[in-house]
């Protein structure tokens, strides 16, 4: 799948890009308006706090089936270069840990692509 961009306007902000699988999770939960708008929350709330960024530094930019996959970026404005290393390293390694204490952890196991 694309690398998803981040939003216009952010181009010379670092960045970390990532697709992460919820193998049990399914497309049609996405329907009930509530359960999206809470997933997205908790979504973007666990992954600032992998980064050590603010939330409003997560943007999901694709939720899609075939396993539910979750594209987005997180922005790193603050230019903490092994903050934004330690975070790609976490997503590729133990994407898991990122969720461990939200109430996603009910989806595990969760994977990384690419």
């Amino acid at each position: 799948p694309p690398i998803p961009s981040p939003p216009p306007g952010t181009s010379t902000v670092p960045a970390v890009a990532s697709t992460i699988l919820f193998p049990n999770l399914d497309l049609a939960s996405f329907v009930d308006q509530e359960f999206s708008d809470f997933f997205r929350k908790d979504f973007s709330a666990a992954m600032a706090s992998a980064a050590g960024e603010a939330v409003s530094e997560v943007f999901i930019s694709r939720v899609a089936q075939g396993s539910l996959s979750i594209s987005s970026v997180v922005l790193f404005p603050s230019l903490r270069e092994p903050g934004q290393l330690n975070f790609s390293i976490l997503i590729a390694n133990d994407p898991e840990s990122i969720f461990f204490n939200t109430s996603l952890a009910e989806y595990f196991p969760v994977l990384t692509i690419g």
